[in-house]
């Protein structure tokens, strides 16, 4: 990435893999202005393949995670290119925030723009966390049995079915 060029959603990231090999990724939203959200994609392409990079954007997302720009801006993954995001297929979460008096708690979607009241049966909700960008390399090289699993990449993984997903603001 450019000095001074900002990361946009819809930016499409090669992550190393081993070789020519990368995983590719999409940014496919933000919270405020500094962390993204990575969705990794299924399948490896070779770098320079753009038709694969093309095809990847429409395979199953592995990963998705909010992160920051640390590994794009020091040139470790590179951009590739810009496409629109397929909103309605990203498994975004929605969290729970402690908010004012104390014991009370909001439901917020994953860019912190839109919010509501907790039930007080929310369970399935987790707060907001943001990962180093190294967590979701390390993650994905993992996904491809370059490195060992840990159990600090389960989060990251996007479940079989969408329980943790943004159902709370269905009307997005």
């Amino acid at each position: 990435m450019a000095k001074g060029h900002r990361l946009r959603v819809g930016d499409i990231v090669a992550i190393p893999l081993e070789g020519d090999q990368v995983a590719i990724s999409q940014v496919v939203g933000s919270y405020k202005k500094e962390t993204y959200y990575f969705a990794v994609f299924d399948q490896p392409c070779r770098m320079n393949d753009f038709a694969c990079v093309e095809a990847r954007l429409h395979d199953e997302i592995s990963l998705l995670a909010l992160s920051m720009d640390a590994k794009i801006s020091a040139g470790h993954w590179p951009v590739l290119a810009h496409r629109e995001v397929d909103i309605g297929r990203i498994p975004f979460p929605a969290y729970l925030e402690g908010v004012s008096p104390p014991g009370s708690f909001e439901v917020v979607d994953y860019s912190g723009e839109r919010r509501r009241p907790a039930p007080s049966d929310v369970h399935d909700l987790v707060p907001r966390k943001v990962v180093a960008p190294v967590r979701i390399e390390k993650a994905v090289r993992a996904l491809h049995g370059l490195e060992p699993w840990s159990d600090a990449y389960d989060d990251l993984r996007v479940p079989a079915e969408t329980a943790q997903t943004n159902y709370w603001f269905a009307d997005r």
